[in-house]
């Protein structure tokens, strides 16, 4: 069975959660969409050139963001210590 990673259902900002999948670093981070290094999906940089990661989400469960941040077998995955520690 293949897991679902977009999340195309209208999500509640509030509640809502991203990971980014870094594949530079293989590393995977769930956020909380009002984390500063998150921002809503959009990151901190000025402008994503998509080059070392993505942006996956928003998901309105912590523990799918979790589910999908392990499917994607980055060596080094865990919550972002800023929002979720």
């Amino acid at each position: 069975m293949q897991m679902r990673i977009d999340a195309s259902a209208a999500v509640d900002a509030s509640q809502a959660y991203y990971v980014y999948e870094n594949w530079a670093r293989n590393r995977c981070r769930v956020h909380h969409a009002s984390c500063t290094n998150c921002n809503d999906g959009a990151g901190i940089q000025a402008r994503d050139t998509g080059e070392t990661g993505r942006w996956l989400g928003p998901y309105s469960q912590k523990a799918y963001a979790f589910k999908i941040a392990r499917s994607l077998g980055r060596s080094d995955t865990r919550p972002c210590m800023k929002c979720l520690s």
